[in-house]
Order: structure tokens, then sequence, then C-alpha cells
């Protein structure tokens, strides 16, 4: 959520109403919240502690008033009861307006002047830039002490214009001053300016000898550690032969290693100079002055450079600002001056000093930072912070995010761009961060600032991630088949739609299903048996982005299920040797007629089945070779090529015609009926044998066994009775 205050006039107030809903099942804790920026913040937004059932609301008052020009920006953070994760971070609301007006930069708080005599002039340039959105109107530019003076006192600046404004000091005296330069603008929390103007002494009768000064130590000492400042004499063709140097310093900051003699006995002071004046001369609540002076003998002199003396200074107070060391050069009292050796004397000039001390960088405000989930934010660091002791590639950088899901990377791959922020946000997240920045210089001074980092959702594609039912490869599959898979998608909440592909061809399947919602479809139609069958899941999100699945295949089971006759068996167009059966069947299969003369069909091994080798639905067959006048049993089995057999009722059926008269037989063997087994009972065994029961020519008194068909077994029986006579009872 955001709220968006658009332009409001720098020292304007504007306020909006935020209504915060509970669009939960749960009640909704809400315990009050923070800015990320606190009191220094130009937003206000205090959210009571509350308790919000499910679709409840409470409206909150937000209020704006910008001190600055320029794109401002902060993050209320609301405490609730919501978990914390890494795709949910707490609930933010981005605070962004845009202050409208001008806002003032110096590059500088202090000039420094150094006057090579009196009547000379000293000029420094002061950069002045608007910083903000509208026009900087500086009405006046004035200084109290007529020995400075300003080019201009009154100009405008447009957004992010600059103008060098020219200040001259013109010394009368050879006294320090200091004076401050006003400058009068529009600028809403600063519409008086000030600048330092600090004229050092300036020197008479300047010689050509010079002393220079160099600090050693740590870089940026703090209360307690020890400063030490070197005095370099540099003659210029000059020949001294003596040395008066006057040296001063804030007693609230420094003081002297050794009160009773300050400087140090080293260099040129060790030999040949002597010191005569080792000495605190005068000590002020601004300024205390160290005195040394230093004679040669009568015919000693100095004609080259080098170490003139040093004194160490104790730090007493932090150095929050820049404070210089220098060597004084006013008359009467305080005239830094070298003695030749003729007894004359000659000024040093007035940019002998050295600076210590440190101001902390400024940070300047960051407009809101816009991103995307899946691509990285770069932010040029190189203009967004000043510091009046550092460049700004000597500034350390620092971001971190309270809720540790945005990671930012620094580098510097151009030192001409300086140091390059990149901001990622938490895989497949998005919404609004808040991110304090700290910008630190060398000493370790420091100021902080918070960027709204506006994450915008990218829809990211979803994923079929793999199949549940029936299993890849899977055997035995039986109908009805419920096709299960399981998919995702990156982005929270995205509904998901579902079409299915399915077929036989792996390569050419068919969209049996279309945008379904539930991970499962049930096929409505029987499948084939023991077939390999192919499918695939189709996803695609509610943006449109599709992705397909892998092909899974599965194998259904073995056909277990018998034939079911449609219609029939039933018999058709009977002769007196024929007869036709009809039947249909829900699937192929073979078949198989057996007939008997009993209605159990006992005796049916007794006659030749008919065998139908071909599968088919629809069948009519004939039946041959029956006996005229003859009723008769049937019964057909059919088996489908999985090997499942079904089995008709029995059938009857009646030849037409009359039956044939069969020989009376009563004697065993016996067949021409003379009550002897002889040999012409032998010519008609011979006649049947290997005659099956149906075949015309079988007789069953031959069959002695029974089994349906007259064989050697038969044969071996009829040869026990043969010559047997009946009449005679042997």
């Amino acid at each position: 959520e955001s709220v968006d205050f658009g332009p409001v006039t720098v020292g304007a107030q504007d306020s909006k109403v935020l209504t915060i809903w509970n669009v939960g099942t749960d009640t909704l804790a809400i315990s009050g919240g923070k800015l990320a920026l606190g009191t220094e913040s130009v937003f206000d937004m205090i959210v009571p502690d509350v308790m919000l059932g499910t679709g409840d609301s409470i409206n909150v008052v937000v209020r704006f008033k910008p001190l600055m020009g320029g794109i401002q920006a902060d993050v209320f953070t609301v405490e609730t009861n919501l978990p914390l994760n890494i795709l949910a971070q707490r609930p933010v609301v981005q605070l962004v307006g845009d202050g409208l007006g001008a806002e003032i930069d110096l590059a500088s708080s202090v000039l420094s002047f150094a006057s090579q005599g009196l009547g000379a002039s000293a000029v420094q340039n002061l950069l002045i830039t608007n910083r903000g959105n509208d026009t900087l109107r500086v009405s006046d530019i004035f200084v109290d002490d007529v020995r400075f003076g300003v080019d201009v006192t009154a100009f405008d600046l447009g957004p992010d214009i600059e103008r060098l404004v020219r200040v001259t000091y013109i010394p009368d005296s050879s006294r320090a001053r200091i004076d401050t330069l006003h400058i009068v603008s529009n600028d809403f929390d600063e519409p008086m300016t000030l600048v330092v103007l600090d004229a050092q002494e300036t020197p008479q009768q300047v010689g050509s000898a010079r002393i220079s000064l160099a600090r050693s130590g740590i870089p940026f000492p703090q209360v307690g550690d020890t400063v030490s400042v070197s005095f370099t004499l540099t003659p210029n063709n000059a020949s001294i032969a003596g040395v008066e140097l006057f040296f001063g310093y804030d007693p609230v900051l420094f003081a002297p290693a050794d009160s009773r003699a300050p400087f140090l006995r080293v260099g040129y002071t060790a030999s040949p100079l002597q010191i005569l004046f080792n000495e605190v001369a005068s000590k002020s609540a601004d300024l205390e002055v160290t005195h040394l002076t230093s004679l040669g003998g009568a015919t000693d002199s100095i004609t080259t450079e080098g170490l003139l003396t040093q004194m160490d200074l104790v730090v007493l107070s932090p150095l929050t600002k820049t404070t210089r060391l220098r060597v004084l050069v006013e008359a009467p009292f305080f005239n830094t001056q070298f003695i030749s050796p003729s007894d004359l004397s000659f000024t040093m000039p007035s940019s002998n000093s050295v600076g210590l001390g440190n101001t902390p960088p400024v940070m300047r405000a960051f407009p809101p930072l816009k991103m995307s989930e899946d691509e990285p934010a770069s932010l040029a660091l190189i203009s967004l912070a000043s510091d009046a002791e550092s460049q700004p590639s000597d500034l350390q950088w620092s971001f971190h995010d309270p809720d540790s899901l945005l990671v930012v990377s620094i580098s510097t791959p151009d030192p001409a761009l300086g140091a390059i922020a990149r901001f990622f946000a938490p895989e497949n997240a998005s919404g609004t961060f808040a991110v304090t920045a700290t910008v630190s210089d060398p000493a370790g001074a420091s100021d902080r600032s918070v960027i709204v980092v506006d994450v915008a959702a990218v829809n990211d594609p979803p994923s079929v991630l793999g199949v549940s039912t029936p299993g890849e490869n899977a055997t035995g599959v039986s109908s009805p088949v419920i096709l299960q898979w399981s998919a995702s998608d990156a982005d929270r909440n995205d509904v998901l739609g579902y079409d299915v592909r399915f077929g036989q061809n792996r390569l050419f399947l068919e969209v049996v299903a279309q945008s379904l919602s539930d991970t499962s479809y049930s096929f409505p139609g029987t499948l084939l048996p023991d077939t390999n069958y192919f499918w695939q899941v189709v996803v695609s999100d509610a943006a449109g982005a599709e992705v397909e699945g892998p092909v899974w295949q599965f194998t259904t089971e073995s056909d277990q299920v018998a034939p079911t006759f449609v219609a029939g068996p039933q018999i058709s167009e009977v002769t007196d040797s024929t007869a036709a059966v009809f039947w249909s069947l829900d699937e192929p299969a073979t078949a198989r007629i057996v007939l008997g003369l009993r209605a159990d069909l006992s005796d049916s091994l007794d006659f030749d089945p008919v065998a139908i080798a071909d599968q088919s639905r629809l069948r009519t067959q004939e039946v041959s070779g029956l006996i005229a006048g003859t009723e008769y049993y049937c019964q057909v089995t059919v088996r489908d090529a999985a090997g499942n057999g079904l089995v008709s009722d029995i059938l009857t059926l009646t030849t037409t015609g009359e039956k044939p008269i069969e020989p009376v037989v009563t004697d065993v063997g016996d067949f021409t009926g003379d009550r002897v087994v002889s040999f012409g009972d032998f010519i008609v065994f011979a006649a049947v044998f290997n005659t099956l029961f149906g075949d015309l020519q079988y007789i069953p008194n031959a069959d002695f066994d029974s089994s349906g068909a007259i064989d050697f077994v038969d044969f071996i029986l009829f040869s026990s009775v043969f010559g047997i006579n009946y009449a005679r009872g042997n």
C-alpha cells in the first residue's frame, strides 16, 4: 500500500486518509507502528492499538509537511500479529511526497582568506546551488565588516542551477578577523544561510623565508590522542640567524603535551639555533598562543631547508568540525619573523596553517527507488552525499534492511563514476521495502537516511511439478482412470487452470479437458485393455502464462472381462443333416460349438466340436453331419483375445426327416443277429472301425468302451468275444 501526496508547497501541510482492512479470516491485532526515519521524518502517521475482526477496518490520517524541495519518502511499518516470512514482509505503507520549493546548497560553510600584505586583496569563490524543484530567489547577500565585499547581492536560480559568488577581503591591519556572510533566500527551512569568513593575520615586511607546517599521527584523532606538528624552515636564498615563532590553536580542543616547554628541541633548535623563549605566551577563550625565540651565534646562519622545531598537542575535546593550527603574523604582538645576520627582521607570509577535525558527511534525500522482482536496480552514489573534508570517492556506504529481505551490494566498476549500489529483491517477492542508507567519511562520522524501494511484481510462469496418479510408466491400470498431478506458481495467490491432453500416440495427443481448476481429471470412457496411453497437462496462470508439462504414460490392465452375448445364441435353418447357430457379442471372440444327444451333454465327447478360430462379434455358424429325425443338444463357448470365456445355455434342435432304423443287437459282438460272433460279425466291425460318434457308419454297439470312437481298444474287446455262440451258451 502507498500514499502519494504529489506536489506540496514547502512549509505547507497536506493530509490523506488511509484505510486498513482485515481481509483475512482471523482477528487482526494491530499494535501501532513506526516511521523508518523516526522523528526526522516529514511525514506523520499514528496507528492506534486495535483488534480488527474479519472485514473490519480503521481509518488513519497521514500528514505530509515538506521542509525542502524535491521528492521525499518514508515507510511506515505496521506492527501486527501476521507471520513474517521471506515472501510476506511486515505490512508497510509507502509514503511519498514532492516538496515544491527551493533548496539552497552551499559548497562550503567557511571561507578562509590569507592576504599577502596590507591593502592586498584575497579572493574566495562560494558555489551556491539550488537543489530544490522551484526557483531559488536570493534577495540579499551582505556582511557587516566593510573589509569584505561580494560581487552580487541578489539573483535567481532554477532547479539544479548553480552560481559562483565572489567574496573579497582587503585587510587594513595585520590582525586576524572573523565575520559572517549572510545569504537571504526563499529557502523555507533556511531563510538566512550563514557562511563563516575567516581572515588570517596579514603580515608586514614579508621576506623570502617561509615556515611550512605538517602534522603526523592518527589521521582522525580522538580525545586523548596526540597530534605532532612539525615546522620546516625554508630560507629561499636568505641567511637566517634567528627565528621568532608564534603558533596559535583553540585551547578548548588542544593543549601542549608539555605546557612549560611546548616546543621540542629538535632540528635547527637543537643546533645551531639556541632556544631563548619556549612558553605559552597568551591564552584567551578561543586562542592560545605559544612563543618560540631561537637565535644562533655570531657566525651561525642557516641557508638550507630543514626542520626547525616540533610541538606535540593533546586532543582535549571531539574534533567535530575543522579547526586550524596556524603560524601567527599579527603585528605587533604575535608577528612571526626571521632575523638576518645583520639583525634585520622580515615577516613570514600568512598562509602557514594546518587543519584538523572532521564534520560529518551530508546525505541528500533519496527519491523512491523502483525496480522489478526479477531484475536488480542500480543506484549511483557519487552525487548523493558530500563531505567537507573528503572526496565523494572516499566515502563509505552501507545499507540495511531491518527485515533482512532486501540485499544490497556495493561496487566501483569505474572510479570515475564512483560507487554503485545494486538492490536485489527476494526471489518472487514484491512490495515496499524500507532500507536504511548510511554514509561514513574516513574519520567515522556518518549520516543516514531511508530509501523506499518499491518492488513491482513480475508474473512468473507456473510449473507442473509431477504426476501422482497413475504413476509414470504404471502398469495394470484399470478403468475408470483418474488422472492426478501437482503444479505450483511462484506468485502468491495466483489462480491456475489446467488443460489435459490424452491419446495413444504421444506425438498427437488430443485435448480432452479444458480450464480445469482442480489438479485431477476422471477420464469418462473405458480404455482398451493392455494398451499404452499417454497424457500431458498444460497449466496456465491468471496472466496467461502457459507451460506444458512432460508427457506421461501408463499401461492399462489386461482384459479380465468375458464377452457378453448381445443376441443369441439361437438355432435356425434346421434340415435333416444341418442346422445354423447365430449369436452376437459385445467384443470379438473365437467360438466352439459342442453337440450331444444327452441333455447334460455328458456325451459331447462322442461328437466332433465345431471350432471357429477367427475373432468376430457377429456369427452364423452351420453345424453339419447330423442324423435326420434326431434331437440334439448344443452349447456355444466364446473366448476373447485375453482368454476370457463365456458359455451359453444349452440349446436343443431336432433335425427334419425320418430317423434311420438301427439293427437291434442284444448279444455283445453279434452284429448280424445270428447269435454267433463269427466272421460275418468281424466284417461288420471292420466296416465301422475308426468311426466316431456322429459319423453315419458309427454303430454304438461296436463302441464297446463307449468312448465315442471305435478304435483298437474296441478291437481287443471284440476279439475277446469272437467265436461265442450265444444260442448254445458257449
